[in-house]
Parts: C-alpha cells; sequence; structure tokens
C-alpha cells in the first residue's frame, strides 16, 4: 500500500537516498498491503527450519508422502537463491545446497529414508553456519545495496531484513513505525543500533476483567478473593490503578489507567512494546484458562481491553489494544451496491437447502466465531474449518487435495486483475491526478499502459514516488507482454499451493499435536488464510453468478479446468516445438486480467 511520496520525505527530512527504502519498507509492513506485496512470512533461515521439522515428522513415520519434502525443498531453494547473504559469506554451504547433483530441490534423491537423512543433515549443518552474524550481515548488504542506489538490491535486501526480524520476534507493526527513525535528518546508524538491538525488559499492565462465577450473591467476595489469590500465587502481582498512577506519575501516559481498575502485572522480555504485548498474553491466558475451566470465572477474552506496556530501560509507557495485535485486514470495501454482495446476498435469502447457500452460510459462521476470538490458534481453525467446509468434495480423498486443487485454480483467475485494481488504487493514494481518466477500469489502465503514447506521460507521473515509478513499469509489462502476465500467474499458483500446504500443516499440529508458535508466525498465518478465503469465496460466487443450477462441484471443476486450460495456453506460448498459437482468450486475458476459458 502506497502513500508516501518523495516530496513528503524530503519535507520530513529524509536523505534522497533513503527514499525508495522507506516507500518498500513502509509497504511490505503495511497491515493493508494487498498479499503479494506484504513481506514473506518464510526466509533462507526459517524455511531451512521448517524443512528439518517436515523430514523428522516423515522419518519418524508421523507423515506418510515426501510431498511436503519438496515443495519446502524448492522453497528454499528459491529463497537462498534470492538471499544474498549466503551466496556472499557462506559459498561453501550455498554450493553445497544448489549444486546440480543432489541440490535441496533435487526430488529424485528423497524416495529412500537414507536420502531423506542426508539432506536433513544438510540443512542443519546449514542453519548451524547461516545463523550466526545473519542480521548484521544482511543490514551491511541492504546499507551497500542504498549507498550504490541498486533499486533491485534495495528491494531484495529489505524484503530479507524485515522477514528475519518478524523471524526474530519483532512485531511487523513496530518495524513499520521504526522507519521514522530515518526522519528528520535521522542516520543510518541510529536505524541500524535500533534493528540490530536486542530484546528489552517490559512490564505490562493488563486490567482485570474476568467475571467471578457466582451462584450465590452473598459468595461473591470471598469467592473473588480467593480468585485474586490464584492469580498472584502464579506469579502474577495484582495493582490497582491509583498505585500505578502513582508509580508513573512522572511518565507521560500514566493517566490512562483506568480508576478504580485492578492491573495484572506480567513481565515480558521482547523486542518492542507490541510483541511484549502477545508475550504477556499468552503468559496470562494459561492462568484465566485455568481459571475459567475449573468453574471459578466465566469465559474470558480481551474484547476492549486497553493496557499499558512499560519499558523498564527507556522508561516509556505505551498503550495497546487489542486490533493492535490481533488486527485482520478487510481487503474489500463494505459497500452492498457491490456486484459480489449483491450475489452473495441473493445466495444467502435461498433455500438453506440449496447446496451453495449451505456452505456459504456455513463458512460465513466460522469467520464470525473467529473473528470473536482473541486467541490466534482458535481464529486460524475457525477459518481453517471454514474454508475446508465449503471446499469438501467426493472428487478427492485427502482433505489437503480437496482444497488444494481448487482453491489455487480459483485463486488465480483474477490474479492479474487485482494486481491492475490495486496499482489503480496506489496511484490514487499518491495524487488524484496520477492516473486521471486512464484509472476509470483496470481494462482502461491495461490499454493506457499499453499505448505508446500514453505510457511515458503515466511513468512521470509516478515519478512522484520511487517505488510507484517502478511498480508503473512492472504493470506495463504485463499490460504488453503475455508471457510475463503468464509466468506471473504461474508462479502465484505455485506459491499458493505452497502456501495452503503449510497452512494445512499449521491446522494438524494445532488439532492433533496441540503445538504452539509464536504469535508473528501464528497472525501472519492467520491473516494469509483469512484472504486466502475471503478472495475465493468471491471468485466462487462471482463466477456461479451467470452459471445458476450448477452446484459446488460443478463449479468448482469448471474452476479447475478453467485454469488448466490456461496452463496448456501458456505451454503453446512457451514452446518452441508447436506450430500452434496461443487462442482469442489469451489474448482476452492479458486486455481484462481475467482467465475466463470456459
Amino acid at each position: 500500500m502506497l502513500g508516501c511520496n518523495n516530496n513528503d520525505l524530503l519535507m520530513d527530512k529524509v536523505d534522497p537516498k533513503y527514499h525508495l527504502f522507506c516507500q518498500v519498507w513502509s509497504e511490505l509492513l503495511h497491515k493493508d498491503t494487498l498479499s503479494p506485496y506484504k513481506y514473506s512470512l518464510m526466509n533462507s533461515i526459517s524455511c531451512l527450519e521448517e524443512l528439518t521439522t517436515i523430514l523428522h515428522l516423515r522419518l519418524d513415520g508421523i507423515t506418510s508422502s515426501d510431498e511436503d519434502i519438496k515443495d519446502c525443498s524448492h522453497e528454499a531453494a528459491r529463497l537462498l537463491a534470492k538471499d544474498p547473504v549466503p551466496r556472499k559469506y557462506h559459498a561453501g554451504v550455498f554450493e553445497a545446497l544448489t549444486r546440480n547433483n543432489g541440490n535441496i530441490k533435487d526430488d529424485k534423491n528423497i524416495s529412500e529414508n537414507y536420502q531423506k537423512r542426508a539432506r536433513l543433515y544438510l540443512a542443519e549443518y546449514s542453519l548451524a553456519a547461516l545463523k550466526p552474524g545473519y542480521l548484521a550481515k544482511i543490514l551491511t548488504e541492504l546499507e551497500e545495496a542504498i549507498n550504490s542506489g541498486s533499486q533491485e538490491n534495495i528491494t531484495v535486501c529489505t524484503e530479507c531484513l524485515i522477514s528475519y526480524c518478524v523471524y526474530l520476534g519483532w512485531s511487523p507493526a513496530a518495524l513499520y513505525y521504526s522507519i521514522r527513525i530515518l526522519h528528520n535528518s535521522g542516520t543510518w546508524e541510529d536505524f541500524k543500533s535500533f534493528i540490530a538491538g536486542g530484546r528489552q525488559n517490559y512490564k505490562v499492565y493488563f486490567p482485570l476483567r474476568t467475571e467471578d462465577n457466582v451462584r450465590r450473591e452473598q459468595d461473591r467476595t470471598s469467592i473473588h478473593s480467593v480468585n485474586l489469590r490464584e492469580i498472584t500465587s502464579m506469579d502474577f502481582p495484582i495493582i490497582d490503578s491509583a498505585r500505578l498512577v502513582r508509580n508513573f506519575h512522572d511518565i507521560p501516559g500514566h493517566d490512562k489507567f483506568e480508576k478504580g481498575q485492578d492491573y495484572i502485572e506480567i513481565s515480558a522480555e521482547a523486542f518492542d512494546p507490541y510483541s511484549a504485548s502477545s508475550a504477556a498474553v499468552r503468559k496470562i491466558s494459561g492462568t484465566l484458562n485455568l481459571l475459567a475451566f475449573y468453574g471459578r470465572i466465566k469465559a474470558w477474552n480481551i474484547r476492549g481491553a486497553l493496557w499499558g506496556v512499560f519499558d523498564t530501560q527507556s522508561r516509556e509507557l505505551s498503550w495497546i489494544s487489542e486490533d493492535d495485535i490481533v488486527y485482520t485486514y478487510d481487503y474489500r470495501p463494505i459497500d452492498t451496491r457491490s456486484k459480489t454482495y449483491l450475489s452473495a446476498k441473493s445466495i444467502v435469502k435461498q433455500d438453506s437447502q440449496n447446496d451453495i447457500t449451505r456452505r456459504l452460510v456455513s463458512v460465513m459462521n466460522y469467520v464470525n466465531m473467529g473473528k470473536r476470538s482473541y486467541s490466534f490458534e482458535e481464529r486460524f481453525i475457525n477459518l481453517w474449518v471454514g474454508l475446508e467446509s465449503f471446499c469438501r468434495s467426493d472428487v478427492y480423498s485427502s482433505i489437503i487435495l480437496n482444497v488444494l486443487e481448487p482453491v489455487s485454480a480459483v485463486m488465480c483467475r483474477r490474479y492479474i486483475y487485482r494486481l491492475f485494481y490495486n496499482f489503480i488504487a496506489d496511484c490514487r493514494r499518491c495524487g488524484e491526478d496520477i492516473i486521471g481518466s486512464y484509472g476509470s477500469s483496470v481494462e482502461d489502465v491495461i490499454s493506457a499502459l499499453r499505448d505508446e503514447n500514453i505510457y511515458p506521460i503515466l511513468e512521470t507521473r509516478c515519478s512522484v514516488n520511487d517505488l510507484l515509478k517502478i511498480r508503473c513499469r512492472e504493470m506495463r509489462s504485463l499490460a504488453v507482454s503475455k508471457l510475463a502476465a503468464a509466468e506471473k500467474v504461474t508462479s502465484y499458483h505455485t506459491q499458493i499451493r505452497r502456501q495452503l500446504g503449510r497452512l494445512y500443516r499449521l491446522r494438524n499440529s494445532i488439532a492433533h499435536n496441540a503445538e504452539t508458535y509464536t504469535s508473528n508466525y501464528l497472525s501472519t498465518c492467520t491473516n494469509q488464510l483469512d484472504e486466502c478465503l475471503k478472495v475465493f469465496i468471491d471468485e466462487v460466487i462471482t463466477y456461479s453468478d451467470s452459471r445458476q443450477g450448477l452446484g459446488l462441484k460443478c463449479l468448482f471443476e469448471m474452476l479447475k479446468d478453467n485454469y488448466a486450460i490456461f496452463e496448456e495456453e501458456v505451454m503453446i506460448l512457451t514452446s518452441k516445438k508447436t506450430s500452434k498459437t496461443p487462442s482469442q482468450k489469451m489474448d482476452e486475458f492479458t486486455q481484462t486480467g481475467i482467465m475466463n476459458f470456459i
């Protein structure tokens, strides 16, 4: 999500050489950025760690397929090839991971257990080499890219740095705001020192708003006293607001402690107030869930809560709310006149015995239940159950294939359209006069980008923002080149399949093994699943609108075949051995950004 133009940065006294970096950093981390432009959940190190986990599960007989190993290996190879650190600082390890014979993505070398063990040990010794000092190295590479003005390297190194920081435990929100360090003539050393700084000690003051489970009114006081004693016995002091106001009387924000409210003090070691808040909620939830499970208190949540986070080193007091740590992006504007909304409304109004109506109502129920929860695990599971129930079919015997096949195909149908739509929105955010009349629709902007006379005008207008100018050139390539657009879609298709496979593994580990994950990992996965689910549902609804009477199973097969035909068209486009030429439908795809082959 763009919006910080070059002139804005100049007015904030940001050195021009940092402009592109600031814009890339902000877009990757902004909570409302379209998913293809957000920071990656995985990086070289986290992907290799995931690979070791998958290999252990396979070798221990807990999983029965090699597909996850193949997918994760290929993704690791892609990330390693992009990351400048392994190639420059660990050439031997990089060569071992990517050599032609027996490299990490060689699918032929994993069928036997001894081959899996060899890959496991390769990943483990590679991690041992790559992890020490990685942060300092990627910061050095980014600094060199900025000083040399290499746009591609600035983008790549920024992506690697953000992904690694989130992996370490930084919250995306804190990273997003950290770029302000470069404002007002801030230096690179200031920014680097902040990012390279270690964890800090925080005190989180969480309002105690639990409701005691009281059957007789005369027991209320004694039950409340026992519950308070139980909480404090778990090493969570309870402090009244008056005392906190006195303790922090000289610190800005002390007046936000609610009068007459008791607060639970929770110690947390974290990189920033947001990650400290997530850690604190996880800590106290164990105690409160224990009391709720045994009927001492009623079910609790953090809805509407506002809590203080005190940095014991800087002595700063921040105030955090639920939305700051469990935000889920609604990528669609709420417009009851939109075609998709009206189509969904029409489906919901139909007989509940209708297959698509029943499933749509069900998935909306699960999404609503997920949104009501403070827990990322609960949000994630509800979203996954909603997606799984909507995709259920008798075509495949396995759960994941019933999800993987239709979703990956459907998500690609208007992928290019969504990129152009987002480009129009970015242009308008950077200046109403940039896109002008050329942005009335996606087809109009594609036509303008193709026009040899209009395109130079657009690119010049986009120069108000370094990143927008780069994006304009990318969009131009997609508009004029069938091959570029086709490769963009096929790459996205692969990405979606890998992402769904990862989400399915997360679903299994939560549901079957009661495993816990970092808040950053869970929140990113939950937001990915949320956006995936909504795009998928919207696409199915839009597609079904002109195909009344067909059940979901037929619609899914049509949409999968629609993508299969697209793949055949791409093969014709790229093959040197055939005299066939792509069909008229391929031309329509590049003109509209929508795949309508069936």
